[in-house]
């Protein structure tokens, strides 16, 4: 027959769905963790939580709130990405603030006499001839805890070393 058909062939590229965030950071973090949808920042102790700027890293064709914006993070905050197909995906990020690692001892007491604190050495000077067996020392700290504990009675025969446990858990003697 010698008649020929012609044929019209459109192709479509699909719109894409990727709406991952890749990263999230903050200036001066300490840590980040992406789980999923969950993203943990930590921050250093006695960072203010209330206007952080995060930068954001997604595969999305757009985020909001938006990467480089001022955010309250005392509550966590959701992000929702946008893919370029319309899709969405939310994220919650959580920010967290280290606990403290002070852990000094700022005032070492004896018998109503103050230490003299150079360093992590302490050097109280008490009276002639008073018994150094039984003294109970007033300490006070920075730190969370300190052991032995303050107002509870110690033999001073020998140096006694105090350990000071910050709130983050680390320690000096």
């Amino acid at each position: 027959n010698g008649t020929t058909s012609k044929y019209t062939v459109t192709v479509t590229v699909s719109s894409s769905n990727a709406k991952d965030i890749t990263a999230f950071d903050m200036p001066g973090q300490s840590s980040r963790s992406i789980d999923g949808t969950d993203i943990t920042v930590i921050m250093p102790f006695n960072t203010v939580v209330t206007a952080l700027v995060p930068t954001i890293t997604h595969t999305g064709a757009s985020i909001t709130p938006a990467s480089g914006v001022a955010q309250n993070f005392t509550n966590p905050v959701t992000y929702t990405v946008t893919a370029a197909d319309t899709s969405k995906k939310d994220y919650t990020v959580t920010v967290k603030v280290a606990p403290s690692d002070a852990k000094d001892i700022t005032k070492f007491t004896i018998l109503g006499k103050d230490g003299t604190i150079s360093g992590t050495d302490i050097a109280v000077t008490v009276p002639y001839e008073t018994n150094v067996m039984e003294f109970v020392p007033t300490i006070e700290i920075t730190g969370k805890s300190v052991s032995p504990k303050s107002d509870v009675a110690q033999n001073f025969t020998k140096p006694v070393t105090y350990t000071v446990t910050a709130a983050d858990t680390s320690t000096k003697e």
